[in-house]
């Protein structure tokens, strides 16, 4: 069998073709950050000029990746990258397509836009020293971290390890610092954020609140740069510092990115890894959810659906129904937090509307006459009580209830059918027979939190307007036809010993301490 002839033309062309390659590859070996492409989600967190970012992402996202590019940028002056003109990729339906062309020039406004034009000082906090030399500084040749694929080999840089032998500081010859810090060190000693001034803090994994106020007071000298890109197994108040609706800010911008936008990772391996996943956890590893919220007890409740845009006709404002409609009213009664009251209106027609609430500290008095306010001269349908508010003080034998009775606030013993008022309540939000005023803030705070422990139990903590909802959705909700009697409000009258009436009007003290909170 005779060799194949390869015509010298075309032998030609490939010897061109692969000298081309090597010097494409000794190119983007020493001018890493140049050769960068973001996808679309990073392009949106890279070309986003908020004093905040966030970029909360599922795992094999190219969140590191993301963040790494940026660290560099802003430690040689400018988004190189951003010269050069390329397609930004995205995902649609499954499949890899162009979303948009960047058209790059050596003065492109993303080329330097919120990077200081001065030698900048940036802090990188991961979970631990095991990651920051995983991910970000290990030197090592068969696996090195994700700054040195970026940085250009034009700068000099010089590196200082820490106690474990870790780099954790970087120094460029234009002056630029990156310094590295964990979590962990931070647990140790929380006084070690609180001494010195960035122009950047990156936050590369979930931290601690309190971790990172103490690394904000850094930025507030050069009035820096806080950056979050991770993958939300834990610390939900990262995300609700950019998520939660009633307290956006212009100064902050978040992008959420799932493992199925990144162009390059083929549909097999994504399969692969979610193979390996519960339910709650592809959530949050797959699509970037967090933890928390990918066991919420109420999915059902969309906030777009839920909560009225538009004032009821009839209503003069959304604490102010109009007279036709029947209030009903549940309290959570505690020792210790705030009381908690939520207020439901049902008209004439139309599903009933979660309008109003109290969450205030408050004796029980002060507490009686606020839901009295509220109430007087309404058409009132029940008010049900936690049972506990008929817990006797043990030396007087008193119960908060019979405090309500006598200050005129005529009670119910509420239900404790938790795990049937559940259902039920997830049934009302998914035919639409409960809606939600915008006045109920923390109601909302609670309904879009409210989750399930690792024992699939819903979580006893920051729930109290969510017991008072369903145990009012419990019941039947009508609407009753306001009464056209006008006489003088009746007495209550309370069975209480001869007793304890004696030794209360000797001591009106005693009585508020017995059955009063937080007083």
């Amino acid at each position: 069998m005779e060799p194949e002839q390869i015509d010298p033309h075309e032998l030609l062309l490939r010897q061109r073709e692969l000298t081309l390659l090597q010097q494409k590859l000794r190119l983007v070996k020493d001018h890493g950050i140049a050769f960068y492409r973001p996808h679309e989600k990073q392009h949106a967190f890279h070309s986003s000029c908020a004093k905040r970012r966030g970029f909360f992402a599922g795992n094999r996202t190219g969140k590191s990746e993301c963040d790494a590019a940026e660290t560099v940028a802003w430690a040689v002056g400018e988004r190189t990258w951003y010269k050069s003109s390329f397609p930004i990729y995205g995902m649609r339906e499954g499949k890899k397509v162009v979303v948009a062309f960047h058209e790059g020039h050596e003065d492109h406004p993303l080329v330097r836009s919120g990077i200081p034009r001065y030698a900048t000082k940036q802090l990188i906090i991961t979970t631990d020293w095991k990651k920051v030399d995983e991910i970000w500084t290990s030197p090592r040749g068969d696996s090195p971290g994700k700054l040195w694929k970026f940085i250009p080999t034009s700068f000099e840089v010089q590196s200082k390890r820490n106690h474990e032998g870790i780099i954790d500081q970087l120094f460029f010859n234009n002056g630029a610092v990156i310094r590295f810090t964990t979590e962990q060190a931070f647990l140790k000693n929380p006084q070690s954020s609180e001494s010195t001034d960035y122009d950047r803090v990156a936050i590369d994994e979930p931290v601690t609140e309190d971790m990172w106020k103490a690394n904000a007071r850094s930025l507030v000298d050069r009035d820096g740069q806080g950056d979050f890109t991770l993958t939300s197994l834990r610390e939900r108040w990262i995300y609700d510092y950019f998520t939660d609706p009633d307290n956006l800010r212009e100064d902050r911008f978040s992008v959420r990115a799932t493992i199925y936008d990144n162009p390059y990772l083929s549909t097999e391996a994504i399969q692969r890894f979610a193979d390996e996943l519960t339910d709650d956890e592809k959530e949050c590893r797959l699509l970037g959810v967090p933890l928390e919220l990918s066991g919420l007890v109420y999915k059902e409740f969309k906030r777009e659906q839920h909560v009225l845009t538009t004032l009821p006709k009839g209503w003069t404002s959304w604490t102010n129904p109009p007279d036709t409609y029947t209030i009903y009213v549940s309290i959570d009664v505690h020792s210790q937090t705030p009381q908690a009251v939520l207020f439901v209106a049902v008209g004439p027609v139309g599903p009933p509307i979660i309008y109003d609430e109290i969450w205030r500290p408050c004796t029980a008095d002060e507490l009686a006459a606020e839901v009295l306010l509220r109430t007087t001269g309404r058409t009132i349908g029940f008010i049900k009580c936690d049972p506990r508010a008929w817990d006797e003080d043990p030396v007087y034998h008193v119960s908060m209830a019979q405090r309500f009775f006598a200050l005129g606030l005529n009670v119910e013993k509420a239900s404790k059918a938790l795990t049937f008022g559940i259902q039920n309540m997830r049934e009302c939000l998914k035919r639409g027979r409960a809606y939600f005023a915008p006045s109920v803030k923390r109601t909302l705070w609670e309904i879009q939190r409210w989750h399930y422990d690792k024992e699939n139990k819903p979580v006893d903590k920051d729930d109290h307007f969510m017991e008072c909802m369903y145990r009012i959705f419990l019941n039947d909700l009508v609407n009753i036809p306001p009464s056209k009697w006008s006489g003088p409000i009746p007495d209550f009258e309370i069975e209480m010993s001869a007793r304890v009436l004696k030794d209360f009007s000797r001591d009106q003290r005693a009585f508020d301490t017995s059955v009063t909170f937080n007083n």
